[in-house]
Parts: structure tokens; C-alpha cells; sequence
């Protein structure tokens, strides 16, 4: 097996040499839209924010090793074993991937001034992601649909004109795109607090 052996360099300078190919396109697209104001109510103003988030990207990956043969790295000599002829592309691809990857979402959040120095955050936001990953070499799909509603909320206190003091909790939802465990199933999100 000429993999086992690519680690190893003997003493008279002989290599063993492979050539790599790699093929690889990808489409993106994403777009916010957002909407900021102010309003007031109980004689004081306060500020509110809408928005949604869409990000779509497509990618096909894919990359192969091929068996040249031995070369010496003094004496520069080369003896072919199996040389792709002219540079042609590797057709047999060892790993070949087709990715389709969506995320979406929605959010909101509320800033309330309660007095003069004190303000209250308050947000939520809802977000999915639909995930499919193609081995072209087996023809085996996974696919993985995950989604949360995530809070927020906080208070700022502000203590003089130069000094701001807040507190807040916060989850966090964060699909994992491009990665998978050593079995190739696609990883749970990160989520946190």
C-alpha cells in the first residue's frame, strides 16, 4: 500500500511522491433586513428593533491523491509508476461533497428607559437551520434540521456621564455548517448561556 508509505524518508534521499487534486465551487447569499426606531410612551422614549436574517451557501468540495512513484531528493532522479499523463485531472476523487446550507431567522428586541439612568433590554430571537451533506461517493445524505428560540435581557444603569453599568443574561444558538464527527454525522448546534 503506497499510503502506508508516504511518512517515510530512507537515508539515500528516496521519497515517495503523490499528486493531489482538488475541485471545489461554491454559491452564497445573505441578506439582513432591519428596522430601528423610537417611540414614546409614559413620557419617556424608548427604542425598538425587527429584523430577519436570511444566509443561504452551496458548495461542492471535492479532492483526490494519486501514486506517482519514487524520487530522490539528491540525486533528482524520478522513476514513474503511475504518472497522471500531462497534468490530466484526477477523476477519481477519494472525497468528493455536495453541501446545501440555510439559516434563518427572526428578532426583536425592546430597550425601555425606566428612568433617567436606568434602562431595560429585553429581546428574543427565533432561528433554524437546515443542513444537507452529500457524499457523492456512496451517494449517502445527511441532513439535519435544527432550531431555537433564544432570550436576552438586561438592565443598564448609568452611574455618572462617563461611567455605564449593566447586567443581562443571554442564550445563544449557533448551528455547526462544516462540522461533523469522525463518522461524518453533522454535529449538534452550540448553544450556551
Amino acid at each position: 500500500d503506497a499510503y502506508s508509505n508516504a511518512c517515510c524518508l530512507t537515508t539515500s534521499g528516496d521519497v515517495y511522491m503523490y499528486s493531489d487534486t482538488s475541485y471545489a465551487t461554491g454559491d452564497s447569499w445573505a441578506g439582513e433586513l432591519r428596522l430601528d426606531g423610537r417611540f414614546e410612551a409614559f413620557g419617556r422614549e424608548h427604542r425598538v428593533l425587527l429584523g430577519l436574517e436570511h444566509a443561504q451557501r452551496d458548495d461542492d468540495l471535492a479532492f483526490g491523491y494519486t501514486y506517482l512513484g519514487i524520487g530522490n531528493l539528491y540525486t533528482q532522479e524520478f522513476q514513474a509508476a503511475n504518472v497522471i499523463p500531462g497534468g490530466a485531472r484526477n477523476q477519481n476523487f477519494d472525497f468528493d461533497f455536495t453541501n446545501e446550507n440555510l439559516d434563518q431567522g427572526v428578532y426583536g428586541q425592546l430597550l425601555i428607559t425606566l428612568n433617567d439612568r436606568l434602562k431595560l433590554l429585553a429581546g428574543a430571537r427565533d432561528d433554524w437551520a437546515d443542513i444537507d451533506h452529500l457524499n457523492n461517493n456512496t451517494g449517502q445524505l445527511d441532513t439535519k434540521d435544527d432550531g431555537e428560540l433564544t432570550y436576552r435581557v438586561g438592565l443598564t444603569w448609568e452611574a455618572t456621564r462617563s461611567v455605564m453599568t449593566y447586567a443581562m443574561y443571554a442564550q445563544t444558538f449557533n448551528p455547526t455548517v462544516d462540522a461533523r464527527t469522525e463518522s461524518g454525522r453533522i454535529l449538534d448546534p452550540e448553544t450556551g448561556e
